[in-house]
């Protein structure tokens, strides 16, 4: 079983730590119509959330007049269908999905929340990352910001299997001793001479 953790990158905590928020958006996640949702409250009007998918298994929340890391308080994501991770940075919010075959769907409610809803989708197991997407990926990566990558170097401890020794048969070649084939001496007869008798 995966673990579901949240991770913020070094930049973000140095904005956790040191300063006071200030026009950060605040995220949390709930159990949507069918499947998973997030919800994002605005600091202020002016910002301009977008969300876009990014990778097979990431989706990207982009905050504009974002001054500081979104807010989460959501650290136990074991309750949610597809999200297992959230990873705050001054790009925006990267949201690390465990299946691939989804779909999401962005609007905005009554009281102003951004809601990004996350439904299964087995058309979502054959997306192709677009130029647009692979530009925001490679951004996110320069950051790194990219929740698969934390997951597997934090929470994901790497197993490695043991070298099974390969031992190659060893083949031996008969070896073949010519055969010697012995010369046929034919046997000398010898035709005795007879004498003239001298009378």
């Amino acid at each position: 079983m995966v673990k579901k953790t949240l991770i913020a990158t070094s930049a973000s905590l140095a904005f956790f730590i040191s300063a006071p928020y200030a026009h950060a958006v605040s995220i949390t996640t709930e159990k949507g119509p069918n499947g998973d949702r997030i919800r994002i409250t605005q600091a202020n009007d002016n910002q301009n959330i977008q969300s876009l998918r990014v990778s097979p298994d990431t989706l990207f929340i982009q905050v504009d007049n974002q001054d500081t890391p979104a807010q989460t308080t959501d650290t136990d994501l074991s309750t949610r269908e597809f999200i297992n991770n959230i990873v705050p940075s001054d790009a925006g919010v990267s949201i690390g999905l465990g299946k691939p075959g989804f779909g999401f769907i962005q609007s905005k409610d009554q009281n102003g929340d951004i809601l990004i809803d996350i439904y299964p989708d087995s058309l979502g197991a054959r997306w192709r990352q677009s130029p647009t997407a692979k530009t925001a990926y490679d951004r996110l990566e320069t950051i790194n910001a990219l929740p698969s990558q934390n997951i597997n170097s934090t929470t994901q401890p790497q197993v490695t299997a043991p070298a099974i020794p390969v031992t190659q048969p060893q083949v031996t070649t008969p070896v073949t001793q010519p055969q010697v084939t012995a010369p046929v001496t034919q046997p000398q007869v010898t035709t005795p001479v007879t004498q003239p008798q001298v009378t």
